[in-house]
């Protein structure tokens, strides 16, 4: 690329603004100056492609179509070898094959191979942002953050009770390296109570006030099954202070680590209470269609996200690939089931999911006013696929469906859709060749 110098790039161009809009437009052009977008041409006109052309470089993509590089919620990257393991119930495939897999990251080096790996599939299938669990040795937090391209929040996961002895911790080991990490990393970093049964209740307490002294992220699991959900609360009512809960999210506020940087994954099965305590705190929840799916479709059975109560109560949400509970980790594939499972509502469409997996992620994390859309001021973060062929009277839902239900003979083929990655400018991903 001309380094220091501008960059046009030839292409069409799908922006998210809105669950409703996308702004769609064919034959644009991306000026690109010192990593960030200066400004979107509607049809660059040959004479400014010459101008620019004398200063610095004009990339033809003409054929490919641009979008905004994708945020993905909540994903494990150190779970990458149990996508397709078999996934009968949540907790037997944690046991079986989930929780024996991240005891091997305990081996430094196996960890580094790993992430390097991982990152090149995030950029392979344009994602750009996310929050991420590790396991519970804390290199896989600074590896992570340090090999992930992109606007990452990792942590790694606190196992203080009912966890296999080869990943248990002791609360004070768990608080300890908690503090380091959040010392060390502060907004980089998510303090992450694997879920309520793993950790003590004064260990989430603990870390909690980390999380607000460090001003860190804070990431779990809350109600992804109907079996879990039984499982916490009969758990939690036979435990000091807990004996009159009335549902699992409660566990979470009474030790303090719901708020507005929570993110919690799943909540399929939410009672009124757990509603209450979400919307008091601001709490977002990851939601995960492709993990949640029937097992016939490769992911846990978990049920059906109820999207028409997220909109009626206004709870704040994106889309999540659940790696490795969800079997593939292009966002591409997670749209398509949202759009699937949720059709019969009325409430899904391909526009909502790209703005769920763009915008609205990069919100969350704090950095939606330089990244999640393509927007003059904004990085040049950027995901070409190849653009279906204009029709007459198109718009943008018409596009992306176009673009993503022409992969669907393979759902593996999601994560070879992308034909090329842009990062802060820069091509990190290219199927392309030399052009």
């Amino acid at each position: 690329m001309a380094q220091g110098r501008p960059t046009l790039i030839l292409c069409d161009l799908i922006n998210p603004v809105n669950d409703r809009t996308a702004l769609l437009v064919r034959g644009a052009g991306i000026l690109i100056e010192a990593g960030h977008i200066t400004r979107i041409y509607p049809s660059p006109s040959n004479g400014l492609q010459k101008e620019i052309a004398k200063k610095g470089e004009v990339l033809d993509r003409r054929g490919l179509l641009a979008m905004p590089g994708f945020f993905d919620l909540h994903f494990h990257w150190v779970q990458d070898h149990v996508c397709l393991m078999p996934k009968d119930s949540l907790l037997t495939w944690l046991k079986n094959y989930t929780w024996p897999l991240e005891k091997k990251f305990s081996n430094l080096g196996f960890a580094k191979k790993e992430a390097s790996h991982f990152q090149e599939k995030l950029v392979s299938v344009g994602t750009l942002g996310g929050a991420s669990y590790g396991s519970v040795h804390g290199h896989t937090v600074g590896l992570g953050l340090n090999k992930f391209l992109g606007h990452f929040v990792v942590g790694n996961v606190l196992m203080t009770m009912n966890s296999p002895s080869y990943l248990l911790q002791t609360e004070k080991e768990a608080q300890a390296l908690t503090k380091t990490l959040a010392a060390r990393y502060q907004n980089r970093y998510a303090i992450t109570p694997r879920f309520a049964p793993t950790v003590h209740p004064s260990t989430m307490t603990k870390v909690g006030l980390l999380a607000k002294r460090y001003k860190t992220f804070i990431q779990t699991h809350l109600c992804e099954t109907e079996e879990e959900v039984a499982y916490v609360l009969d758990l939690y009512r036979h435990l000091p202070g807990f004996n009159q809960i009335k549902s699992y999210a409660e566990i979470y506020g009474r030790t303090g680590i719901l708020g507005p940087r929570t993110i919690v994954g799943h909540g399929i099965y939410l009672s009124a209470t757990d509603l209450m305590w979400l919307l008091k705190t601001k709490t977002i929840i990851a939601h995960c269609p492709t993990s949640n799916a029937p097992i016939r479709e490769q992911g846990l059975g978990s049920g059906r996200f109820d999207l028409a109560q997220a909109d009626r109560k206004g709870l704040r949400w994106a889309l999540a690939s659940d790696v490795g509970g969800g079997p593939y980790l292009s966002m591409f594939d997670v749209i398509h089931s949202f759009v699937r499972q949720q059709r019969s509502t009325g409430r899904a469409s391909y526009t909502r999911g790209l703005y769920r997996a763009t915008a609205v992620g990069a919100g969350y994390l704090g950095v939606g006013k330089r990244a999640g859309q393509l927007r003059a001021g904004f990085e040049a973060n950027i995901v070409f696929v190849p653009s279906p062929k204009r029709r007459g009277g198109e718009q943008a839902e018409d596009v992306l469906k176009r673009v993503i239900e022409r992969k669907l003979v393979e759902r593996e083929s999601f994560n070879h859709l992308v034909a090329e990655t842009w990062w802060k400018g820069e091509p990190v991903f290219s199927l392309l060749g030399a052009k």
